[in-house]
């Protein structure tokens, strides 16, 4: 219980916040020995796990350089194996890439799918294109209540709006409103502001008329050049839940 068994709870948990509490006049070795004692480890297996855990972060070439000589993404690598050191089941990471430039990025995002086959890790974010790239759960969170929770496909789905599709066309816009509009279980069909040759078809309940409206251009002799079900993306989604 976190509230009557808080310390044997925070040995559990490996945190690493976003601007990573590092003594840049340690070396990376000194630095992990000293937050190893603090961690409770035994002095004798005090080097074993330094060694162990720097490999796994990727470290391990740069144990003996000092921390304030290091760059942005060996300072993370260095913080995430502070977190990692007392090989906790939770690790709980705070914008873990920011300030990481491209290839950094696809580094600790690798690094971080890692982690996470073998224990829970806790990406807090408000990336969101980190979170769909890294995460197979996401929670949003609105006012310390949760507004949403699931796997990615699932937060689309509940609440990525209605079901609609978009349907792109070389020619004949006028002529397909009028084929689209007399299929089964279509709603409305209107054409996409800005996108010539665009139409969004929304088709009542969970009906998915991507069939019939394929059927449809070949019997109508139109050239169909995209169809798919529109939703809206991650950061549309939490804007609408947030924002309401």
């Amino acid at each position: 219980d976190v509230v009557t068994d808080g310390v044997e709870v925070r040995r559990q948990i490996g945190y690493l916040p976003e601007n990573a509490p590092l003594y840049s006049d340690m070396t990376v070795r000194e630095y992990l020995a000293f937050v190893a004692e603090i961690r409770g480890i035994p002095k004798a297996e005090i080097q074993r796990r330094v060694q162990e855990v720097a490999a796994t972060v990727g470290a391990a070439d740069v144990l003996g350089q000092e921390i304030g000589t290091l760059s942005k993404g060996y300072r993370q690598r260095t913080g995430l194996a502070q977190a990692m050191i007392h090989n906790p089941e939770l690790l709980i990471l705070d914008e873990p890439t920011s300030g990481l430039d491209p290839n950094q990025i696809i580094e600790i995002r690798e690094l971080i799918r890692r982690l996470g086959k073998d224990r829970t890790v806790i990406l807090s974010t408000h990336n969101l294109h980190e979170v769909t790239e890294t995460c197979n759960r996401i929670i949003i969170i609105h006012r310390g209540r949760i507004a949403a929770d699931g796997t990615p496909v699932e937060i689309r789905a509940r609440h990525g709006g209605g079901n609609s599709f978009r349907v792109e066309l070389a020619d004949g816009m006028d002529k397909a409103m009028d084929v689209f509009k007399a299929l089964s279980r279509v709603k409305r069909v209107v054409p996409i502001e800005g996108a010539p040759g665009a139409l969004r078809i929304d088709a009542e309940g969970d009906a998915d008329v991507r069939a019939q409206v394929f059927s449809a251009c070949v019997n109508a002799g139109l050239t169909l050049l995209e169809l798919r079900r529109e939703q809206l993306d991650l950061e549309a989604i939490f804007q609408r839940l947030t924002l309401s």
